[in-house]
């Protein structure tokens, strides 16, 4: 995605990042290097153990797990799933998503732009306060 690695960074500078993905656990160590090649480092990767839960099953669990402040998130069902007990969801625009809305989702035009709406909220209600967004990828 446009802009991703500057949104991590953006990200890591105000908040312990945490990626969560609904690939495979198979898929860990290509991962681990694809992240590492194109965001110059590798994140707190979580990781489906298993193809019994769907990728939004899966991202709910581990963000009930992991009680983000923030999830940042492009899939529409999975950020309505996480909306009801993540404080604040980011949802990357694109055409697949844009029916979704509700009072905890902002909606950004890239993750860049989902990064400052990240550093906002917690500037604001945080006091700056490092804390556990989860940016999430299939």
């Amino acid at each position: 995605m446009p802009n991703a690695r500057e949104a991590v960074e953006a990200l890591r500078a105000v908040a312990d990042l945490r990626v969560v993905s609904a690939r495979g656990e198979a898929a860990r160590p290509p991962t681990e290097r694809w992240l590492a090649r194109h965001l110059g480092w590798t994140p707190p990767l979580y990781l489906r153990p298993s193809w019994r839960e769907t990728s939004a099953q899966y991202k709910a669990r581990v963000l009930r797990e992991l009680a983000p402040v923030a999830h940042v998130e492009d899939d529409p069902h999975t950020a309505a799933w996480a909306a009801e007990f993540v404080p604040l969801v980011v949802l990357v625009d694109w055409p697949r998503n844009r029916w979704l809305e509700g009072s905890n989702i902002r909606r950004a035009s890239d993750p860049l732009e989902a990064a400052e709406i990240v550093r906002e909220a917690l500037s604001q209600t945080l006091g700056g306060r490092r804390t556990v967004p989860a940016w999430t990828s299939d």
